[in-house]
């Protein structure tokens, strides 16, 4: 190992770079020489020396990372985020709230996402805040997170995202609802089958089947069935009249996944 440590002195950062990745192969025991690497001058040698530190998955490195993580540059901080968001130690808390301040956008929500990923009960207000973001993407990335924590507090908050104009954040927030267990996350995704957002519609009807009838009520599970029926096949401009209509037929079973898609354009073609 000492000879392929010597490399991290190379002239060449492509040779320190592959010194770092030969290190990863020595596993713990490489530590110090890694730890060296992230102090190089070249910032390729030190985001390659974060992802084989993070790849260990070994819960030593990540003092080295939360200490880098306050100091570094936003290229730099955004890659140590996504590092500690992976190896999901709460001792990078403290510090991953504290980027959530950051005036990087993409620090702030690579941030939010590693706290999600993290998981405990001291990242729900943080990231509750971060809804506040006037960036979409670290609004986004937050919403996200709040659905990986699986806490129920979350919900409401991402049940009041879907009401967004913007596309990214109502569907965000469905993705939110998908990954919460708890039966009052139920009715917001029922709702969400109604969207007229397909990819937001089509994770709700994914999310509400694995679920399936032990989870939801009867009186649910009847209106999961006839929204998931006629989602595929409704249009962005169709008229309230037809995704009623064919809601209704669902509802009756007067269609089924033979005719669906022939009778919502038979709706269409009627004209009122």
């Amino acid at each position: 190992m000492r000879e392929v440590a010597e490399g991290l002195g190379h002239e060449n950062y492509q040779e320190r770079k592959a010194a770092v990745v030969a290190l990863g192969k020595f596993g713990e025991a490489a530590l110090p020489h890694l730890a060296k690497a992230l102090k190089d001058e070249d910032e390729f040698v030190r985001l390659k020396a974060i992802q084989v530190l993070a790849g260990m998955r070994n819960n030593r490195v990540v003092p080295l990372l939360v200490h880098l993580l306050r100091k570094e540059k936003p290229p730099v901080q955004k890659q140590i985020a996504i590092a500690l968001g992976d190896l999901r130690n709460p001792h990078a808390i403290k510090e991953l709230i504290k980027q959530l301040d950051n005036p990087e956008p993409a620090v702030r929500g690579m941030a939010a996402e590693a706290l999600g990923k993290i998981g405990r009960p001291k990242v729900i207000r943080p990231l509750i805040r971060t809804l506040k973001d006037n960036d979409i993407i670290v609004k986004m990335n937050a919403l996200q997170a709040l659905g990986m924590t699986g806490d129920k507090r979350a919900v409401p908050y991402l049940v009041k995202a879907m009401e967004d104009k913007d596309g990214g954040v109502l569907t965000s927030a469905v993705e939110g609802l998908t990954k919460i267990k708890h039966h009052t996350a139920i009715p917001p995704l029922i709702r969400a089958l109604t969207l007229r957002n397909k990819f937001a519609a089509n994770m709700a009807i994914k999310a509400l089947s694995e679920r399936g009838k032990n989870e939801v009520r009867p009186s649910q599970w009847k209106h999961v069935e006839a929204l998931s029926l006629i989602s595929p096949y409704i249009r962005p401009d169709d008229t309230p009249r037809v995704v009623h209509a064919a809601y209704e037929a669902a509802l009756d079973k007067r269609i089924n996944e033979q005719n669906a898609r022939l009778y919502i354009k038979q709706l269409r073609a009627v004209r009122h």
